[in-house]
């Protein structure tokens, strides 16, 4: 059972906020591009899970030493930034139970600020937060995702210097929670998707810090057998890398690696599609390949132009060669991405066990000429602790979600704290 439990745990952990992890496997059909066989399994899974408690989390904040400084009151999913810890809270004032301060701790000097609040927010793909300049940015959607009325995708500027917080940008229809963001030649990009007309019309929006200004750069349309819906998005010094599922007729659904300048021209376009069968393993039947391929992704990174990192919210993930079109290490499905704007980072979630005898080790990789290093970070307080999450900030620094449950006895747990790394 514990690997089940791991597993759903991962999609969720991926997508949606710390403590309300009820909603990304659950959503409903309409409320993706194409739905999945594997999504509702993890959905039916769910429903026999004991209810998450609708309230605030006190988290204390350490260094790499155990030394305390200070504790935040979460609900939801931390951020590291160059600024400090942004993350969110459920505020004080909630008539509705969508009401959300964000806030960002500064552990240099242990400073609180109230950045901004949020009313009637169903859901905030934690995944995407992006960090540029000074300023983070959130896509979150306001409404409700599990009905039939409208909802509004809502771009938010939170000011990490200022403390303030104001919405750019907003769309309102029947909107796909599973979006993306990156920052690119100092600009935001984001996608809408909506459907209309029963067709998806897939967006990918520009916004100008500068200028203030958002606008439309390309847009992609799926109509539920053809066409092309964004998977992934994210950027490097030189070019804007966009992850697409195609399905050209013929029930025959391929990944494509589309690469485009800072114009907006496509430069190239490559099918990974044989990298991800490879990372599957090519004895796995058909039908599961076409389910995995289909799965909306949390992660993708292109490093130096030839290495892909991909991970979906079921359970493939991968670290490929786009040269030599290959797989080039072994990632199961413990293996997984730090979150945060800064240089991609991996680690085995939960000690990278799946059974309580196995022996569990917080191991750290980072990518070298092609090859996985690999290091362990060992807690100076209890060895016990296990790595849930990580996200990193520009500069490099690493925030370490560390959690232990007994999966034999609840009661043997041990409480959940961050950890900063300067490194």
């Amino acid at each position: 059972m514990k690997a089940i439990a791991v597993i759903i745990a991962l999609l969720l952990l991926a997508g949606c906020s710390h403590a309300d992890t009820s909603l990304e496997s659950s959503l409903p059909e309409s409320s993706s591009p194409v739905s999945s066989e594997s999504e509702s399994s993890a959905s039916e899974v769910l429903t026999g899970t004991e209810p998450i408690a609708d309230e605030n989390v006190r988290i204390e904040i350490t260094d790499r030493n155990g030394g305390s400084l200070g504790e935040i009151s979460q609900y939801g999913l931390a951020t590291l930034t160059d600024c400090g810890i942004f993350y969110e809270s459920k505020s004080a004032d909630d008539p509705d139970g969508k009401t959300y301060d964000y806030r960002l701790f500064d552990p240099s000097t242990g400073k609180d600020t109230a950045l901004g609040t949020v009313s009637g927010r169903d859901y905030e793909p934690g995944y995407a937060r992006t960090e540029l300049g000074d300023c983070l940015y959130a896509l979150i959607v306001t409404g409700s995702l599990m009905n039939d009325e409208p909802e509004q995708q809502r771009l938010y500027r939170f000011d990490l210097k200022a403390g303030t917080a104001r919405e750019v940008r907003s769309v309102e229809g029947k909107i796909s929670p599973y979006t993306s963001m990156t920052a690119a030649n100092g600009k935001v990009l984001f996608f809408e998707q909506l459907i209309i007309d029963g067709t998806w019309q897939q967006t990918l929006m520009e916004y100008d810090p500068e200028t203030d200004i958002c606008r439309s750069v390309l847009t992609m349309t799926f109509d539920g057998s053809s066409g092309d819906s964004p998977r992934q998005l994210c950027a490097d010094d030189d070019h804007i890398y966009i992850l697409r599922l195609t399905n050209s007729g013929g029930g025959r659904w391929s990944l494509m690696l589309d690469t485009y300048d800072f114009d907006y021209d496509r430069l190239s376009e490559q099918d990974i599609t044989l990298i991800y069968v490879k990372a599957l393993g090519e004895d796995t039947p058909a039908e599961d390949i076409d389910s995995e391929l289909r799965q909306p992704a949390s992660r993708l990174a292109v490093i130096g132009g030839q290495y892909i990192y991909y991970e979906n919210f079921s359970i493939t993930r991968f670290l490929g060669d786009l040269k030599a079109m290959e797989p080039i290490a072994e990632t199961g499905g413990l293996f997984t991405a730090s979150l945060g704007s800064g240089e991609i980072f991996w680690f085995e979630s939960f000690g990278g066990t799946y059974q309580p005898e196995d022996e569990s080790k917080n191991t750290l990789c980072t990518l070298s000429d092609g090859k996985l290093q690999y290091s362990e970070y060992l807690d100076s307080k209890d060895s016990r602790y296990q790595i849930e999450t990580a996200s990193v900030s520009r500069s490099g620094k690493k925030l370490l979600l560390l959690t232990y449950q007994n999966p034999e006895d609840r009661s043997d747990s041990l409480p959940e704290k961050y950890v900063l790394l300067d490194s």
